[in-house]
């Protein structure tokens, strides 16, 4: 998939004009969507920066003829298509994101030189972009808005996909390296209780110990035991990290993933990684076994590493910054915006805690961790945003 940047909307508005397949598909989330202020929380509408990102989008593709323009039965991707739409003739068309794969054939079936646009959701555009085009596409996570994509069909089946962006790009504060405080991590092990939609389904341990490697020195050994056994889950994932920088030194992962196998070996040698991994994903992202042969030219921390070493985030951040994962699942990187939202007391079967509330954003899904304040600081509960899932420590 081609990653299109460009510097103004000329540019970009001239680059899909010169699109010549025989049918083009752009496809896009909805805009910025109200959330807590919402009058109805269950079909919210635009925040104000969603309305300017959907006046954005019109102005891009205010020179595209559509042949149709496509949206869910939503408020927010009705008002993001709408805007689109502008003085267009045709009507805003409603299609039903259950069945993307019957969507998808009409769409390809289409007379030559049709020119469709499509808004949906974060969940149904990604699926409807890989049907369309047969290619391999990246989560997006709640917090992205940014993403146009655009599939080009020529007459003999075979496909184009570009990747595009409607500014401004979300997550966008300032990149640099994330400074963890090894001070922070004792060794021992927490479990934590996993609720689906309120309800316990599973446990999920996290294995903090210090050791001496014979290689690397001295290492801190990360490792996670999650079971779901509703979804056939038994699955065992450790990482070893530098004691001091916490930099990834190796990585594996074993045991069933909702019914299916995984096992992922992963070295990391400074900014070289090797290894393979075998894991479930969703439909639409690579599948099988993927060789991570990657070299990255910046900081990184490898993402389950990150996940487990979030009590160590100095809690003192007053501004957001990102910082680079590497997701060794789908031998991906991705930038992770970090935010610190304030104080809160929680109580978890473990007890009540007075707690910092860290945010990871971008990481598809985006994830709350509520750290305890007082020493040792652990994480006590997680809140998987845009999603069904909390993590409450027992």
């Amino acid at each position: 998939m081609k990653i299109l940047t460009f510097c103004c909307y000329c540019l970009l508005a001239q680059s899909l004009i010169n699109s010549a397949e025989a049918i083009t598909v752009y496809l896009v989330r909805h805009a910025e969507k109200q959330l807590d202020n919402a009058a109805d929380k269950s079909d919210p509408g635009l925040t104000e920066a969603g309305i300017k990102r959907a006046e954005t989008a019109a102005d891009i593709l205010a020179a595209i003829d559509f042949t149709a323009i496509y949206s869910s039965d939503y408020q927010r991707t009705r008002l993001t298509a709408e805007t689109i739409k502008g003085k267009r003739s045709q009507a805003v068309q409603i299609y039903d994101p259950r069945k993307l794969e019957q969507f998808a054939e009409e769409l390809k079936s289409a007379p030559a030189d049709s020119v469709f646009l499509v808004v949906g959701h974060s969940n149904t555009t990604p699926t409807l972009t890989h049907s369309l085009s047969g290619k391999p596409v990246s989560a997006i996570d709640e917090s992205v808005y940014h993403n146009l994509y655009r599939v080009g069909i020529a007459a003999d089946g075979s496909t184009t996909l570009d990747l595009l962006s409607i500014p401004p790009i979300s997550n966008s504060a300032p990149v640099q390296a994330l400074r963890l405080n090894a001070d922070w991590i004792s060794p021992g092990k927490q479990t934590f209780q996993m609720l689906l939609n309120g309800k316990p389904v599973g446990e999920s341990t996290w294995q903090y110990s210090f050791n001496a490697h014979q290689q690397y020195g001295e290492v801190l050994t990360l490792k996670e035991l999650t079971q779901l056994p509703e979804y056939n889950v038994d699955a065992t994932i450790e990482v070893i990290v530098d004691k001091q920088t916490l930099q990834p030194i190796a990585m594996t992962a074993s045991g069933p993933m909702f019914g299916q196998s995984s096992q992922i070996n992963a070295n990391f040698n400074g900014q070289q990684i090797s290894g393979s991994s075998e894991y479930p994903r969703q439909p639409f992202e690579p599948q099988g076994t993927l060789n991570l042969e990657q070299t990255i030219d910046q900081p990184y921390f490898e993402r389950t590493a990150a996940i487990m070493l979030a009590s160590a985030v100095p809690a003192t951040i007053d501004t957001s910054f990102g910082f680079y994962w590497y997701n060794t699942y789908n031998d991906e990187l991705r930038i992770i915006q970090v935010d610190n939202l304030g104080t809160q007391t929680v109580t978890v079967p473990a007890g009540t805690f007075a707690t910092d509330m860290i945010r990871y954003q971008g990481g598809a899904p985006s994830q709350v961790f509520y750290v305890s304040r007082q020493a040792p600081r652990k994480v006590v509960k997680i809140e998987v945003l845009g999603s069904p899932w909390v993590y409450e420590l027992l």
